[in-house]
């Protein structure tokens, strides 16, 4: 059993099978638990939306939801620290404290079964200071 054992684990970890991505939210957040987590990251976050549905923004340092609000499919959402917005197509949808080194996550809960989008940084696009 032990052979077995030795085996087993190196072929699902490079099957990928070992330590999947939490695609659930943390209960104490509030956040639908049918939230899709979609992006994350600090300072300047972009995402571009593949689904329509309701947005939430969480600020996992200080355990607080920054937006919520709904996108449509190919918007996309960007987190400033600079100009202290989240902004959605270029429109401001809400201006607070976004502080460059918390970390945020975003999260959808789709209005359809279409596509989840993809970030900024997996399309090849990283956020710079002069967007």
């Amino acid at each position: 059993m032990r052979a077995c054992t030795v085996l087993v684990l190196p072929l699902a970890a490079l099957l990928g099978l070992a330590g999947c991505a939490e695609t659930t939210t943390p209960v104490s957040t509030g956040i639908p638990s049918n939230a899709v987590n979609v992006a994350q990251g600090t300072g300047k976050v972009g995402y571009l939306t593949g689904m329509s549905g309701m947005l939430y923004v969480y600020d996992t340092t200080n355990s607080q939801t920054v937006y919520t609000g709904p996108v449509q499919r190919n918007q996309v959402v960007q987190l400033d620290p600079d100009s202290n917005k989240v902004t959605i197509a270029g429109r401001t949808a809400v201006e607070r404290t976004i502080n460059a080194t918390d970390n945020y996550m975003l999260y959808i809960v789709p209005s359809s079964t279409a596509g989840t989008g993809t970030s900024m940084e997996q399309q090849g696009m990283r956020m710079s200071s002069n967007y």
